[in-house]
Formats: structure tokens, C-alpha cells, sequence
């Protein structure tokens, strides 16, 4: 006798199906090559790692993401696509992560729309075949924050401590990626501080064990094998202002130094760059320039000349536009709903996360792909609105229509 899946589960199986089929038919489809040249550098510290036994003297960026290529590449061989396909399993299971986490917060359907956004959405699917750490950022974040929920009790049932260290684990992992992820986790030990007060002190504990036990062993590690301790991306601890700055005076001032000897110009640098962060469209994206394009090709052959990231190509911007703009839209929607039902911890924590990054990216440079890690939660808002409004409009035309069978019945009669 066959035993049959739940239907939730089902349900989670066909959208991983659908998302990973999505995601594997977009990266199948794009150049054999990189597209931008921080890959290049992501690429050659993984290879430097599996022949050298450390990241290369050139490399200077966090860990985490070339520790990811190289066991790709010890396991599947070095091929830019075989990590492409990974990580579009990674999306997709994201997609499943974003359900679990609508489902325990928002409800079943809001958690399913949620889902489904995912899947289709340009920026998401366009992840699978960047070549970045976003995604495993982005897949770390979103199992540590479904593993919280699943671990905090609620109505007095006691917190589970293995997924909550499972999930400090995790929070490591993307900080390895990107250190702003420590201000997330800052935002999350807020949330269960605010709505557990005296008992959120034991979870939030387990939240730090999971995080700095492994960390201590990762510091002795790294020191043994590669002659210093290498926690996170070095460059977070110079404080330097914009990509490409010229003002070498303002670098080497450091944002700390600057923000106190001219706090009204920080102010505006800030509130600047965190209105930017919402940007619907890319800017700022170096690659976009042909020439500069070139000039990387010329240094890796790899580096894909030819592509829809130029100047002169509105492509990329409409698709952005027209798919960021409405989920934004219905975004919006399912926060107004949330403050209208009073459900506070739900949109706080969302909310918590998603600012966490916003306002840790605004005090220095803000770009689309820095909200990539957090895109899930603005996703679950429009998820929820999205999910409302289609409930609303079931309603309206199953009440219309009932009004109508009862006339004609009527009539019949």
C-alpha cells in the first residue's frame, strides 16, 4: 500500500519543481563565462584553494562564497555551469524556505503566492546565474529565519534548542559571506527580545552558541592553515566611502571619523543611499560599461564580452521596473493589511530584516544586488496582498453568482 504525501508537502514539492525548472532553463541558456569580474576573483581564490591550500595573496574578500566554489568544484568539477545548476537548486529551494516561512507567519495561501512570486521573479531567477554569494546569503538567512520559527514555542511550549542552533549556524554562514548579515542578526535577536521579553534570553543564547562556537573553530582553522584568522570580508573595517571614490582623503578618514567631523554631510549621505536602496531598476553597475567590459575580457577571457548589461540596452530596466514595481505595489498592500490586523510580530520581523540591511548598506553605498538577501521578506508582504486580494475577489464573484442561481431558481420556481 502507498502511502500518500500530505498535500502541503505536495504542494512544496511542485513549487521546488517548478522553480528549479525555471531557474536550470535560464542558466542553461546564458553564456559559458562570467559576467562580471568579482566572479573572476570568487573563482580564482577557489582554485587557489583546492591546488594552494589558501585563497591566493590577491584576494581579499569574505570566505564563505569561495569555501561554496570549491567544494562544487571538488564534487561536480570546475565548470562555471555545474555552479550555476547548483545554485539553481538553491533558488528553488529558497522558494520553498519563503512558503514554509509565509505558511508559520502569514498562512497557508499567503505562503504559497509568496512561493510562486518567487519562482518567477526576473531578480530571483537572474541570481541563479550570477556567480555571486547572494544566493547563499540569501538561502542561509532564509533557513535560519524559518529554523527560528520553527524552534520558538508558542502559547508557553518550550523552544527547541537544536534548530535554534542550527540556525545561529547558518547566520554564521552568511556573515562568513557578507558581515552585514550581523546586523540581521542583531534584528532578530530585537524581535524575540521585543515579543518574549525574559524569555527570549535562553533562545537568543542558543542563537549566539550556534554562531560563536563554530566561529572558534573556523578562527583556529584558518589560523592554522592559512597563517591568520580570516572571519569576514576584510574590507569592512576600512569605513571607505563609494566605489570608485577619488577623495583618497575622505578613504582614508574612515565613515566613522567623517560622520562626527561633519555629521549634517553624513546625514545626507545616509538618507541618500537608503532611499536608494529601493531603487525598482540597476544602477550602478560597473559592468555595464563596454569598454571596461573589454578590458576584463582582455585580462580573463572568461569574462563575457557581449551582453544585455550595457548603456545602450533598456532591457534589463523594464524587466526590472515591471516586475519589481508591482510586487512592491502588493508589498505595500501586505503591510497595510498586517497594521490593520494588528499583527505586529509578523510584519516586525519582517520588517527587522529587511531594514537590518537598508540601514547597515546606507551608511556607506547602496546598489540592487545588496537587497537580494533580503528580497524573500518584501516578497512574503506581496505574497500576503496578493494572496488577500485574490481572496476578496473569490468571494465577490462566488457571492455574485450564488445571487444569481437564487434569482433564477427563483424565476424557475
Amino acid at each position: 500500500m502507498i502511502r500518500r504525501m500530505p498535500s502541503w508537502r505536495n504542494a512544496l514539492l511542485g513549487l521546488f519543481l517548478f522553480a528549479a525548472l525555471v531557474r536550470v532553463v535560464f542558466v542553461v541558456s546564458l553564456q559559458p563565462g562570467f559576467y562580471f569580474w568579482d566572479s573572476v576573483k570568487y573563482d580564482r581564490a577557489a582554485v587557489n584553494l583546492i591546488n594552494e591550500g589558501n585563497f591566493g595573496a590577491e584576494y581579499d574578500r569574505s570566505p564563505a562564497y569561495p569555501l561554496f566554489l570549491a567544494a562544487i568544484y571538488l564534487t561536480l568539477g570546475k565548470s562555471v555551469l555545474a555552479v550555476r545548476l547548483v545554485e539553481a537548486l538553491l533558488g528553488a529551494l529558497i522558494a520553498v524556505l519563503i512558503a514554509i516561512i509565509g505558511r508559520k507567519t502569514l498562512g497557508l495561501a499567503s505562503g504559497l503566492a509568496a512561493g510562486l512570486i518567487w519562482s518567477l521573479y526576473p531578480l530571483a531567477v537572474f541570481l541563479a546565474g550570477l556567480v555571486y554569494p547572494e544566493t547563499l546569503i540569501t538561502v542561509a538567512l532564509a533557513g535560519a529565519v524559518a529554523l527560528v520559527l520553527m524552534a520558538v514555542g508558542g502559547n508557553g511550549s518550550a523552544d527547541r534548542p537544536l534548530p535554534l542552533l542550527v540556525a545561529g549556524l547558518l547566520l554564521l554562514v552568511a556573515t562568513m559571506a557578507k558581515p552585514v548579515v550581523v546586523a540581521t542578526f542583531v534584528g532578530i535577536g530585537a524581535w524575540l527580545l521585543l515579543f518574549k521579553g525574559r524569555r527570549s534570553l535562553r533562545p537568543i543564547g542558543l542563537l549566539i552558541a550556534g554562531f560563536c562556537l563554530p566561529l572558534a573553530v573556523w578562527a583556529g582553522v584558518s589560523s592554522h592553515y592559512f597563517g591568520k584568522v580570516i572571519l569576514s570580508d576584510p574590507r569592512a573595517i576600512r569605513f571607505v566611502d563609494k566605489v570608485g571614490s577619488t577623495n583618497m582623503e575622505e578613504v582614508r578618514k574612515g565613515r566613522i571619523r567623517r560622520a562626527i567631523e561633519d555629521p549634517g554631510g553624513f546625514v545626507l549621505h545616509f538618507a541618500s543611499e537608503f532611499a536608494h536602496f529601493w531603487q525598482i531598476y540597476p544602477e550602478r553597475v560597473v559592468m555595464s560599461d563596454q569598454a571596461l567590459r573589454d578590458k576584463f575580457h582582455q585580462r580573463d577571457s572568461r569574462v563575457v564580452r557581449k551582453t544585455v548589461f550595457s548603456s545602450s540596452n533598456s532591457l534589463t530596466e523594464w524587466a526590472s521596473i515591471l516586475s519589481i514595481g508591482p510586487v512592491f505595489l502588493f508589498a505595500l498592500a501586505g503591510v497595510t493589511l498586517l497594521m490593520i490586523r494588528r499583527q505586529w510580530r509578523e510584519l516586525t520581523l519582517f520588517l527587522f530584516i529587511i531594514l537590518s540591511f537598508a540601514v547597515a548598506y546606507s551608511f556607506f553605498f547602496t546598489q540592487i544586488r545588496y537587497r537580494i538577501p533580503v528580497e524573500p521578506y518584501i516578497i512574503l508582504f506581496a505574497g500576503h496582498g496578493l494572496a488577500t486580494a485574490a481572496s476578496w475577489v473569490f468571494q465577490k464573484r462566488t457571492s455574485s453568482l450564488n445571487v444569481k442561481l437564487g434569482a433564477f431558481d427563483h424565476s424557475a420556481g
